[in-house]
């Protein structure tokens, strides 16, 4: 070999980074590349897509912030008239039914899910080595919590029925009160409800608690236990006393199924006031009124393509009804009857998780001396008309099912093709507030339609056969894809609720002034 050769092979050998300058370089151009093509695809993306902003992952961001505006504005400041009569009875049923409102809130945020998500994952009669008595010791500051906020519930009912009783008193011509003669606060007697729904709600859920009963009477065996040598457990019998009075009175509150009873059944009467409520004639043939108008609005929507929470209101309106028995002891057939025909529509409805509440059984526990009035043969269609009703549903799954997948398709076009700008203002904002509704009624149907069938088949103590278990899941994925059409159009939806809310006051606005300037002109 040359000396040249060895020289060219030594050279060659020599590390002067040309190789990584020259990698680097590429690589550079390379990521210049890539960010200038992927600048240009983000482009075209915005260009094709009308998205004000991008809607996060549910998957890759499970987590969101979730901002709930709060009203400012006092009652106080919101009412103000020139009659301050008025401005004060205004004032105090607005009050009421904010209440209730905050009533609902706590109820269906803290109450509902402590108690039936206590002791998930435990079966009954599986404890041993006192795992129950330290769970339920656990949950006695909740249910004592639980207590206060019925005991809240039954005193925010009684000062609503005598707020009512003492603008519906047959007095008119007084000046001291409004006259309220052709006057029906329906959004009063429908918070009323609201409230009797949760007493009704908490009812069903502590009743139907296999294993917090079963707890519970463990504990108070340990109690008692406790009770007959204090000294061993460190304590003395005159400091046992108050927390054996304390369960007690959780026992007799929460436990014996009369949470709503104890409701209606309490004393309206207030004589150190001046609420005579059950002698209130006047007051009678209001409720009873509003009852059968309310009953008109919501028992012919439930079942509907159209529904949204008709069911649940008409829980209230059992309670109301209830309410209304109990106070003034009054038997009208006719409208019993029409509650009681109610299974025909639906037989059961789903109140919480998986609790179902059924308004036969209801108001025959309510109300037993109505039961007279009814024959043999409409007691008895009840009894098959929850297996009936839920081998109807099982056979028409499929056909029920292809068709709510064919409307819910329909609405997911539409609202991707719709939202596109054409037309007057007025005319987008229609259809978007259509659009709205529609998806709202589909998802509510889907939603009703999946947790009967699955609560009716478990109180039935009923096997699903594998093609309906597939049928439900369809079903429940597009519950999920209609979420996911509302998500995605999240920034549009917020930019046209306010503009939709405004159209619909304005509509409002016209017909109210078009209805008062008709009575003013057929006044003369």
């Amino acid at each position: 070999m040359s000396r040249s050769t060895v020289l060219d092979q030594e050279f060659g050998q020599f590390d002067d980074d040309s190789l990584r300058i020259v990698a680097e370089a590429q690589l550079r151009n390379y990521g210049s590349f890539m960010e200038e093509y992927a600048s240009q695809l983000r482009d075209i993306e915005d260009a094709l897509d009308d998205r004000v902003a991008e809607t996060w992952d549910f998957t890759l961001d499970p987590i969101a912030l979730q901002c709930i505006p709060y009203e400012q504005t006092s009652l106080l400041s919101l009412i103000c008239t020139d009659n301050k009569v008025f401005n004060k009875v205004i004032t105090v049923l607005s009050a009421l039914c904010c209440e209730i409102n905050t009533l609902k809130y706590e109820a269906e945020t803290k109450f509902y899910p402590a108690v039936l998500f206590y002791g998930e994952g435990v079966k009954a009669g599986s404890d041993s080595d006192g795992d129950a008595q330290i769970l339920m010791g656990r949950m006695i500051s909740t249910l004592q919590e639980l207590y206060c906020f019925v005991t809240r519930c039954y005193d925010v009912a009684k000062n609503t029925v005598q707020q009512l009783s003492a603008l519906h008193c047959g007095v008119k011509n007084s000046s001291s009160m409004l006259d309220v003669t052709q006057v029906h606060f329906l959004p009063m007697f429908e918070h009323l409800a609201e409230l009797l729904k949760i007493l009704i709600t908490l009812d069903e859920v502590i009743g139907g608690h296999t294993i917090l009963k079963e707890h519970w009477t463990l504990y108070k065996r340990m109690l008692k236990s406790v009770h007959h040598n204090p000294t061993k457990f460190g304590f003395t019998e005159e400091s046992l006393k108050p927390f054996e009075r304390l369960i007690l009175q959780l026992e007799m509150a929460l436990f014996e199924g009369n949470i709503f009873s104890n409701c209606v059944d309490g004393r309206f009467d207030d004589m150190s006031r001046g609420a005579h409520v059950s002698k209130n004639s006047t007051l009678a043939e209001e409720m009873a009124h509003v009852i059968k108008t309310l009953f008109s609005f919501i028992e012919p929507m439930i079942g509907e393509p159209t529904e949204t929470d008709q069911r649940f209101k008409f829980v209230g309106l059992c309670g109301l009804y209830v309410l209304y028995i109990r106070l003034y002891q009054t038997s009208d057939k006719k409208l019993f009857r029409q509650f009681w025909d109610s299974f025909r529509r639906v037989p059961g409805i789903q109140l919480t998780g998986n609790v179902m509440w059924f308004p036969n059984q209801f108001l025959t526990k309510m109300l037993p001396k109505m039961m007279n009035t009814l024959d043999r043969k409409a007691k008895l269609i009840v009894s098959s008309a929850k297996t009936q009703w839920l081998n109807t549903r099982t056979v028409n799954l499929l056909k029920d099912a292809q068709t709510m997948k064919a409307r819910a398709n329909v609405w997911m076009i539409q609202m991707e093709s719709h939202f596109q700008s054409s037309g007057t203002v007025l005319e987008n904002l229609d259809k978007r507030c259509l659009l709205f509704r529609q998806g709202l009624f589909i998802a509510r149907s889907i939603n009703h339609m999946v947790t009967s069938i699955m609560n009716m088949h478990m109180y039935e103590n009923r096997a699903m056969t594998k093609s309906l278990v597939i049928q439900l899941c369809g079903l429940i994925e597009l519950l999920k894809a209609v979420q996911m059409t509302f998500h995605r159009r999240t920034m549009l939806i917020a930019q046209s609720v306010n503009h939709i809310a405004q159209r619909l006051s304005f509509l409002a606005l016209v017909s109210l002034g078009a209805a008062k300037w008709y009575g003013f002109t057929n006044s003369y």
